[in-house]
């Protein structure tokens, strides 16, 4: 289930509709926090993260960030 909010978070991150790609990254991240997988939680963040940039949310897309890397590391 995962994979598929991650293809589509990329999908609309590509075409550029950042709030579709903030609103499947969001999804993935529910799918981790329920299966309990940090990397799941981490991918979700990350694209978060570049959903908010696109729309000049920094500070909130910086967190979300270097909440993934620390997570992943």
């Amino acid at each position: 289930m995962s994979h598929a909010y991650h293809f589509l978070w990329h999908l609309w991150a590509i075409r550029g509709y950042s709030v579709k790609v903030v609103h499947y990254a969001r999804e993935e991240e529910r799918v981790g926090r329920l299966w309990r997988d940090p990397v799941i939680q981490s991918y979700g963040w990350y694209g978060q993260a570049e959903g908010l940039a696109y729309q000049g949310k920094t500070k909130t897309a910086v967190e979300l960030a270097e909440r993934a890397v620390s997570t992943l590391r």
